[in-house]
């Protein structure tokens, strides 16, 4: 009997550290992925945002200096084509981005610009994952044309129509920080709502569309009359009870899925001139 006990006390042992042991592994693997999902999104921002250095510069001269640098336009111009048959603005930024991981000017230089982004002289292109542009955290699947998707957008503003208002005057309180047709002054960002108000991009994991689509393959809009964050939300879904976004100001944060509706709204805006704060401030 006391043998069978000692036995059973080693299995009871080994079975608790074995669990341990991959709980550890799962809480390790999630952090890693949250990193990854960071240094994709400062990378992403990296290309758009050269201001960031001339901004604080000016913070700390206590003056204020004028702010160079765009968001990129949310599709490649084409007068003939609809903005869901243009090429994106991940597409068209391709030659400046990060080139550690992959030869990206390259996979521009095989593009034809002319045509619309899923012309067969496009199909090898578009049938390339972009590790960037893929959350490590929940990598997802080719759609059923082999197109690879993007596991981040672009922030088009709130309701479906925000990315193609323009900049007034006076400038639309809804509009995001990517329009459709054309690229965003980071200076205009700055005089209203602010470069650290401003998201930039966020990542999804809902009716994923192809990174090199323009439209809302890549770039979206808040609906603020549905679940904002979270799983089989508008945004995020990759991370448990978190959200990773992009901030004007080359910033990039987590949010959490209980964010205020207000706070959401106001960051994926530019100029609402809200004043609710950023969670934690």
């Amino acid at each position: 009997m006391q043998k069978r006990m000692s036995v059973f006390l080693i299995a009871l042992v080994l079975l608790l550290g074995v669990g341990f042991v991959l709980t550890m592994l799962t809480k390790s693997r999630r952090l890693n992925a949250r990193v990854a999902c960071t240094n994709n999104l400062r990378e992403q921002s990296q290309f758009a945002i050269d201001a960031t250095q001339r901004l604080e510069a000016a913070r700390q001269a206590k003056q204020i200096a004028e702010i160079q640098g765009f968001v990129p336009a949310g599709t490649l111009f084409h007068a003939d084509l609809a903005v869901d048959r243009r090429f994106s603005w991940i597409a068209a930024g391709l030659p400046y981005l990060n080139q550690r991981r992959q030869d990206t000017v390259e996979l521009h230089k095989q593009l034809n610009l002319n045509l619309a982004w899923n012309a067969d002289e496009n199909a090898a292109v578009a049938k390339t994952r972009l590790v960037l542009f893929t959350c490590p955290a929940n990598i997802p699947e080719p759609t059923a044309e082999g197109y690879f998707p993007t596991s981040y957008v672009g922030i088009g503003g709130v309701k479906d129509d925000a990315p193609t208002l323009g900049f007034g005057p006076p400038i639309p309180a809804r509009i995001g920080a990517m329009q459709y047709d054309k690229p965003t002054p980071l200076q205009l960002i700055y005089d209203h709502d602010g470069l650290s108000n401003s998201a930039m991009i966020a990542e999804v994991s809902q009716n994923l569309g192809p990174w090199i689509r323009g439209g809302s393959s890549s770039c979206r809009t808040l609906n603020p009359d549905a679940a904002a964050l979270g799983t089989n939300a508008q945004f995020g879904g990759n991370h448990e009870g978190i959200v990773a976004i992009a901030f004007c100001d080359g910033s990039n944060r987590f949010l959490t899925n209980s964010t205020d509706a207000a706070i959401i709204r106001a960051l994926f805006s530019i100029a609402g001139k809200e004043s609710d704060p950023l969670p934690g401030e």
